[in-house]
């Protein structure tokens, strides 16, 4: 499976081949969710970020739009000051004039990203341009898709194990209850489950606490005490 640093590579190569084989391009970039949040994982220069962040900052613009609707959007920055002002400001400062964003579409109508080329041309993109985009674009939502599917399999993984952790050192900590009690171990995580609820602490917080404490009490007694 690809790792992480993989397939920021090969989104990577994507920006740079759009920048390469889409004629009127200056810049290129890419605009993923991420938990909610819109983001430029890619970019082959500081001026697309710029324009990126602003359409973010307002929640507005074309490619925001086209990864909403899940369609292809062309622009003239000229054409769009009334609509998005914000970002059309920051294109016209950026030298830009003509914007591409292309939806990255993992199911019909549903689109998790955008490709987005920033042209200096006023005149618009041709349709070989166009046409190169999508293709692109295609390319691009795969790698996106499992690139946002690797973070939620590495999320899940981290989960896991925190909860694999808990679980040890609560049982470790039910041993320590049992042996002093002598008691059952469901009569030793109730006693841990009321001093939770008493003192207002997570159970894994007092197991830890108490594991913690029994095992420097055993470092600090000479053998045979």
């Amino acid at each position: 499976m690809l790792d992480d640093d993989a397939l920021d590579g090969l989104l990577q190569r994507v920006v740079v081949l759009a920048l390469h084989t889409v004629a009127t391009a200056h810049s290129v970039s890419i605009t993923v969710v991420d938990n909610g949040r819109y983001r430029t994982c890619n970019a082959t220069a500081d001026e697309a970020v710029a324009i990126d962040d602003a359409q973010y900052e307002r929640d507005e613009g074309p490619c925001l739009h086209a990864l909403r609707t899940a369609v292809q959007v062309q622009i003239t920055v000229e054409a769009e000051m009334a609509r998005w002002p914000v970002f059309a400001e920051k294109a016209r400062e950026m030298g830009i004039a003509s914007v591409l964003s292309t939806p990255l579409v993992m199911n019909p109508g549903e689109a998790i990203g955008a490709l987005n080329i920033y042209a200096r041309d006023d005149g618009g993109f041709p349709e070989h341009d166009i046409r190169t985009a999508t293709v692109l674009g295609e390319h691009a939502a795969i790698l996106v898709g499992n690139a946002l599917a690797l973070i939620g399999a590495t999320h899940l993984n981290e989960q896991l194990r925190v909860a694999l952790a808990s679980r040890e050192i609560i049982g470790e900590a039910k041993g320590i209850i049992m042996e002093r009690q002598s008691c059952t171990r469901d009569e030793a995580f109730d006693i841990l489950r009321r001093a939770s609820q008493r003192e207002n602490r997570k159970l894994r917080d007092l197991a830890e606490e108490l594991v913690t404490r029994v095992e420097a009490r055993r470092r600090d007694t000479p053998p045979g005490k």
